[in-house]
């Protein structure tokens, strides 16, 4: 409106600009601007391709890139409006279901690994879990993304690598282990493979690197 004011010559180009600074003046000194701005952008011009018809895969094209939803999301807020957005995926519902969802399966089948035939002591298996967690919040404050995909995709690597590791070479692991194991393993993959559809490369590339993290988190621990 400033802009237009100024072009043609209007008297409320000044008035728009008093009203501007004084809005400017309110915004916290610890806000990303460009965080953002880019932020609004974004939902400005997918609202115009719904205005054209255009279909939701054109969406796409103008979503932010990481956060099993949106890329850096965050990154506008600070202190606890950031942890927040961090575990709630900046109010993404969809993903707030799939991903809580999935941790509490992961955690049930994780107990009954520990319980059943995992070499490692308890406490042992409670600090993995621990920072798996530290890490991934620590990781989306940085970064500015949200979401806890990390820690179910580093949990699941974590426990196929224990059912690989018995107490003896001839063990037979028991049927609840077995299904505990493997219903994490299959539920990761499907959902890695759904999030390799719908959102960008980084957020592959961050599941694969947290399966590994629990991988190798395992074998630290042999």
């Amino acid at each position: 409106r400033i802009l237009e004011a100024e072009e043609a010559g209007s008297l409320e180009a000044g008035d728009l600009l008093r009203k501007f600074e004084a809005l400017r003046a309110e915004v916290p000194a610890n806000l990303d601007e460009d965080a953002l701005i880019s932020r609004v952008a974004t939902a400005w011009i997918a609202k115009q391709l719904t205005c054209l018809g255009l279909p939701a895969s054109a969406h796409s094209l103008v979503q932010p890139a990481m956060g099993d939803n949106a890329d850096f999301e965050c990154s506008a807020f600070a202190g606890l409006g950031r942890l927040a957005c961090v575990l709630d995926y900046a109010g993404a519902t969809r993903d707030i279901i799939i991903n809580y969802a999935m941790l509490v399966v992961t955690i049930a089948c994780w107990v009954v690994l520990v319980n059943g035939s995992s070499t490692l002591p308890v406490k042992w298996h409670f600090a993995a879990c621990l920072f798996f967690i530290v890490f991934q919040v620590s990781l989306c404050l940085v970064l500015g993304c949200s979401g806890i995909s990390i820690v179910w995709n580093a949990v699941a690597g974590l426990m196929c690598l224990d059912l690989c590791l018995p107490q003896q070479p001839s063990q037979v692991q028991p049927v609840r282990v077995l299904w505990a194991v493997g219903s994490v393993s299959c539920l990761s993959f499907l959902l890695d493979v759904y999030y390799f559809r719908v959102a960008e490369a980084m957020t592959t590339v961050a599941h694969m690197c947290a399966l590994l993290l629990g991988v190798v988190t395992r074998a630290c621990l042999k």
